[in-house]
């Protein structure tokens, strides 16, 4: 992550992302208070981001420094935008997009082997016409790989599935068929284990609800063999284009969004570990969780809470959103 601004579109909002002089990342909504200025056109000086229609600067907890047209009068409460708590993590920023406290937020995942040496390591981003919990989901799956991989690694692969526990926990889950596993961690990332005797091959795979219907997936695939420059490129090419098979078959599922009710569609063993996933999503919606695209909805999501938001006095200052 550079310093220059960046603007994101996550959960159908705006976002402008920039690191500072001394090394935080600053995620804020991408709109000016003032004028409604695009941030993420603006420049980062020092701690701060400017806005590039009047130069109003501003902190990454939201708050704006400084107004030149008046720099003679305090900066009123009002002048701030939402503002999200940021880190960056295994070469990826991560950013909690809501107004939750701390310990009501899922905790970053523990991917130990994206910090460990001995791992040949290749990372990009796949980009999704698909709802964030079908792709999830696509990451779960023991028995599509006959079928949906016919073309790569799932030529002459047994379809047969047999039963295997899941291990989850508050905000994960994980399963083992033998061969390798698979987990989940909410809100929306996934891990896969490829083992081949003394060789293995990891894909971690954090997944972006652009909005309700767009996914943009940031992988990372490591190996423990083959691990010469040379070989990057045959591995980055495989792994696309099992991404690419994956994609036929996930964008065109119906419906497009995850059903609510596990009752809604047909269940067997070999989808255990999606079932525990199904269930605790469930169980985070029901307790007033937003989901993109939820249709239980009263209508389109217009902002993202902030943490700021829980302070009475900021809620009634608040700023204005694009619609």
């Amino acid at each position: 992550m550079r310093r220059a601004p960046r603007r994101v579109t996550a959960l159908g909002r705006e976002l402008v992302v920039w690191r500072t002089r001394s090394g935080r990342i600053g995620v804020l909504s991408d709109l000016c208070v003032h004028r409604g200025g695009a941030l993420s056109q603006g420049r980062a000086e020092g701690e701060e981001i400017t806005c590039p229609y009047h130069g109003w600067a501003y902190r990454t907890d939201g708050s704006c420094a400084r107004i030149p047209a008046q720099p003679q009068r305090a900066v009123p409460p009002k002048a701030r935008v939402d503002a999200y708590p940021a880190q960056e993590r295994y070469g990826i920023v991560w950013a909690f997009l809501g107004d939750r406290p701390g310990e009501q937020r899922p905790p970053l995942p523990e991917w130990p082997e994206l910090d460990e040496p001995g791992w040949r390591r290749i990372q990009g981003v796949f980009r999704w016409a698909a709802a964030v919990d079908r792709v999830v989901e696509g990451g779960l799956d023991f028995a599509h790989g006959p079928f949906v991989h016919e073309g790569t690694f799932g030529r002459g692969l047994d379809p047969v599935v047999a039963d295997y526990p899941v291990e989850t926990t508050e905000w994960s889950g994980r399963a083992d068929d033998g061969t390798g596993s698979l987990s989940w961690h909410l809100p929306s990332c996934t891990r896969t284990e490829l083992v081949f005797g003394e060789r293995r091959q990891l894909i971690f795979q954090a997944h972006l609800p652009v909005d309700g219907g767009r996914t943009l997936t940031h992988y990372v695939v490591l190996r423990n063999f083959l691990t010469t420059p040379l070989a990057d490129g045959p591995f980055r090419w495989a792994n696309l284009r099992v991404l690419r098979e994956d994609r036929r078959v996930v964008d065109a599922l119906r419906p497009e969004l995850l059903p609510f009710d596990l009752a809604d569609e047909l269940h067997l063993r070999p989808d255990a570990l999606r079932v525990s996933y199904r269930r605790r999503r469930r169980e985070l919606l029901a307790g007033g969780w937003p989901a993109v695209g939820d249709p239980r909805a009263a209508g389109p999501v217009r902002v993202i809470g902030s943490p700021a938001r829980r302070d009475a006095a900021l809620t009634r200052a608040r700023v204005h959103e694009a619609g």
